[in-house]
């Protein structure tokens, strides 16, 4: 069973994630649609990594945090012109 804290240091995790995900896409002046179609994602899953959700829900009916595959986050961050170890730069603090 996952404790509260890792729960949330997985939540705060994401979340940085789908920032880095979103700030690093603005730089490069692509649309979400854009990143879509260049990484083989749907616009649906590239809006939920920025923003930190998924499309299950828990009791209460929240969405629970983006968790996504690797050869998604290798696929985006080729797109995105940086390596896996730059969006994931710094996440050991999590």
């Amino acid at each position: 069973m996952t404790s509260a804290s890792s729960r949330d240091r997985l939540r705060d995790a994401s979340a940085a994630l789908g920032q880095r995900i979103r700030t690093s896409r603005e730089a490069l002046g692509i649309s979400q649609e854009e990143l879509a179609h260049r990484s083989g994602l749907s616009r649906n899953q590239v809006q939920n990594l920025e923003n930190n959700r998924n499309n299950t829900r828990d009791a209460e009916g929240m969405h629970g945090p983006a968790n996504p595959r690797l050869d998604t986050m290798w696929s985006v961050a080729a797109v995105l012109q940086i390596s896996l170890s730059d969006l994931f730069e710094d996440f050991d603090e999590f």
